[in-house]
């Protein structure tokens, strides 16, 4: 890391450096970003798999560029259209041993989806007819921007108070008050406001029926009352007088919410699955 600190140092730079092991199960100082870089990394991660799913449930964006191969490196199978990745042997390529995994065209493509990446624009460049793993002849790359399935599901919003961490890129429990900031609306007029979540059997059978509110920027919506489990939409109209400001605030409130327990320490009231202002 000498080569990052020296660049910084030069550039009087306020970018903060934090050294992980990616190979390992790394956590990330904060929990959203707005963009992730995996520039010529991936091929030389042992678990590929892992890194791609926590950049997922952390950043909105990621731009990519990876190595991949069409053939195997006698260039007799011809593997582009296969799901899969060779494993290099540690002298195989450029006697570096940090590389490992070289992916078909489709198999990053089906790593990229189920890490839960959506991809918006796919690029390849170099030895395009007849690529291979190991030679520097055989070099072809694929530079790709992708957008994280598990963000989008929150659309613009900010979450601020009363939200667990994510159990999964899909979806997150909160607390029994749980709010979201969204940027303003330039346009003006009205919004709708959308949360889709679900009740677990488990904790209506617990608690009995729930009831869910909302105020944005202080205005009260109609509460709903959900008696089952299984998912639910809480969608309301917003009306334009609430729709002020740089910021709209939009908070939730259940009339109960299961408490801490010895199995589990958080307050648990819903599960959220996506929640928008549009």
């Amino acid at each position: 890391m000498q080569g990052v600190r020296a660049l910084k140092a030069a550039l009087s730079s306020s970018v903060e450096i934090h050294v992980m092991d990616l190979d390992s199960q790394f956590t990330l100082p904060e929990q959203t970003y707005g963009a992730a870089f995996a520039l010529g990394l991936l091929y030389h991660l042992k678990n590929p798999f892992y890194l791609l799913e926590t950049l997922a449930r952390h950043a909105r964006y990621c731009w990519l560029s990876t190595r991949i191969a069409r053939f195997t490196p006698d260039l007799r199978i011809d593997f582009q259209d296969a799901p899969c990745a060779y494993l290099l042997d540690p002298a195989e390529a450029n006697r570096d041993s940090t590389n490992y995994w070289i992916f078909s065209d489709a198999g990053l493509r089906r790593l990229l989806d189920r890490t839960h990446w959506t991809l918006h624009h796919y690029l390849t460049i170099g030895n395009t007819a007849q690529s291979d793993p190991a030679t520097w002849q055989g070099d072809q790359r694929v530079l790709c921007l992708a957008e994280s399935q598990a963000l989008t599901r929150f659309g613009a919003g900010k979450l601020l108070n009363g939200w667990h961490d994510r159990e999964s890129p899909g979806w997150r429990w909160t607390e029994r008050q749980f709010s979201v900031a969204f940027p303003g609306f330039s346009r003006g007029g009205s919004a709708t406001l959308r949360l889709d979540f679900a009740l677990p059997e488990v904790a209506l059978a617990h608690l009995g029926p729930v009831t869910l509110a909302a105020t944005v920027n202080g205005a009260p919506l109609p509460a709903e009352t959900y008696p089952h489990s299984g998912e639910h939409a809480y969608i309301r109209r917003v009306p334009a007088a609430a729709m002020t400001g740089d910021t709209i605030l939009v908070e939730f409130q259940l009339d109960k919410a299961q408490p801490p327990s010895l199995d589990d320490q958080r307050e648990l009231g819903l599960i959220a699955l996506s929640v928008k202002l549009e």
